[in-house]
């Protein structure tokens, strides 16, 4: 009977193990932290991103969407300031996490406004 315990949580433990991340991804869990800081990290490495706030995620199966703004110079103009908005979208969408729709809002850079994450 000693083993048959052991077995049995052993079979519940892997249960979990394999229950858990699709737990998670049905009850609109957000991305990890590890994967959260992966994505900001990429956003804020494209040149002409001053900062990112306001960072959201949901997955959607087993697809991630994301939300964030970044920062941009005030004086840039606007096709400018949209052509770095989807050079940001399309590299979180490479970034090989499952993102399928990344919104990227652009705000002006004020400094009596700034806020990062």
């Amino acid at each position: 009977t000693l083993g048959a315990l052991f077995v049995a949580i052993l079979v519940a433990k892997s249960g979990v193990d394999i229950a858990w991340p699709g737990l998670n991804q049905v009850s609109d869990a957000g991305a990890s932290a590890a994967i959260t800081e992966k994505m900001l990290g990429i956003a804020r490495d494209v040149p002409g991103v001053i900062s990112v706030h306001d960072f959201r995620s949901r997955y959607i199966g087993n697809d991630l969407q994301v939300n964030l703004h970044i920062v941009v110079d005030a004086g840039m103009t606007l096709l400018a300031a949209h052509d770095l908005s989807e050079e940001v979208e399309r590299r979180l969408i490479d970034c090989g996490e499952n993102v399928t729709d990344a919104l990227v809002h652009v705000d002006p850079y004020d400094p009596s406004k700034a806020k990062e994450d």
